[in-house]
């Protein structure tokens, strides 16, 4: 996954990413090594390019959490939400684009 696509996650999500990718050449597929650990906004707090290894990063939970009940920098995501009109896409067992 590249880095950018990591990112995009962890902000969308308010959540911290570890995205791993082997660093390996077999003969039917290429792994590029591109592994990283994000913060819940996306910030990279490690990463490999290419090269096999253990990333580690201390991520701070307690952050993540009160971001997403406060908002962060003005935006409020998850207080914005408007759930009650997600109707069916939320309700079990239904799949309202069949």
């Amino acid at each position: 996954m590249e880095n950018g696509q990591v990112k995009a996650r962890a902000l969308e999500n308010l959540v911290p990413v570890v995205a791993i990718d082997g660093a390996e050449r077999g003969p039917l597929q290429t792994c590029g090594g591109r592994s990283a650990i994000t913060d819940h906004l996306g910030s990279v707090l490690c990463e490999f390019k290419g090269a096999e290894g253990v990333l580690r990063a201390e991520v701070d939970p307690g952050k993540a959490e009160r971001d997403r009940r406060e908002g962060m920098d003005g935006l409020a995501l998850y207080r914005v939400r408007r759930p009650e009109l997600y109707g069916a896409i939320v309700e079990p067992g239904r799949m309202p684009w069949r």
